[in-house]
């Protein structure tokens, strides 16, 4: 077989190089609470809400089930101060291994970011930790039309870095992400979020539980990525 010539690799943002959700999750029911949403309403408004969902559709779920309106634009915005100084205070915890991965990654690959989150949360977030250095574009929720799971914020990407799907992987960690990346054509590994259940993505991806397998696969591509065929959602 003709052997793919790898030159980069896509990092989703949340939940793969952040462990944000967890925090976003406080951040939300904050915001809940202050807005005099009951606990039997946030209930089902959590049951609705999984990773991988922007803020405008998590506060669209809340529209939908209280019935009540309000501007999306401003929630958002200022759920999106409220992270920005979260990172500013404390700071978003790293993926476990993500930093070595980076490191060992970036000598051979251009590294990118393909998120929905707000382009203020990611780069507060890349500098908190410094490693903003490795990575030579970001796309966020600013740059696209449609996020995750539509493939326009993977093939904005590809076409930002100018190279096609078969010669970038994406790593992702929920199902509209991975959704997002197969359906652009690009080879997905998942760490999946403990929401998700590792069948989920059997059909268009490899599921893995540590930054070490990819780098495996990655860094030794003669027998790995000239051999692996690109998972498609059909």
């Amino acid at each position: 077989m003709k052997e793919v010539a790898l030159r980069a690799i896509l990092f989703d943002f949340d939940g793969t190089i952040v462990d944000s959700e967890r925090v976003y999750e406080d951040i939300f029911k904050k915001w809940m609470w202050e807005k005099h949403i009951s606990f039997a309403l946030q209930d089902k408004i959590n049951a609705a809400i999984v990773p991988g969902l922007t803020w405008e559709d998590c506060f669209q779920v809340v529209m939908n089930v209280t019935k009540k309106k309000f501007d999306v634009s401003q929630a958002r915005d200022e759920v999106t101060r409220r992270i920005e100084q979260y990172i500013l205070d404390v700071g978003l915890p790293l993926k476990p291994g993500v930093r070595a991965a980076i490191e060992q990654l970036s000598p051979r690959y251009q590294l990118a970011i393909v998120s929905s989150s707000p382009a203020k949360v990611v780069e507060r977030a890349l500098r908190h930790h410094q490693i903003d250095q490795y990575f030579t574009h970001r796309t966020t929720r600013e740059d696209i039309t449609y996020p995750k799971p539509h493939p326009e914020p993977y093939l904005y990407t590809l076409q930002a870095l100018q190279i096609k799907p078969e010669a970038a992987i994406a790593i992702e960690d929920s199902l509209p992400g991975a959704q997002s990346a197969a359906a652009a054509g690009i080879f997905v590994y998942v760490w999946p979020d403990q929401y998700f259940k590792p069948e989920q993505f059997a059909d268009f991806a490899k599921v893995v539980y540590s930054f070490d397998e990819i780098i495996r696969d990655v860094l030794w591509p003669q027998w790995a990525l000239a051999h692996i065929a690109i998972p498609r959602i059909p």
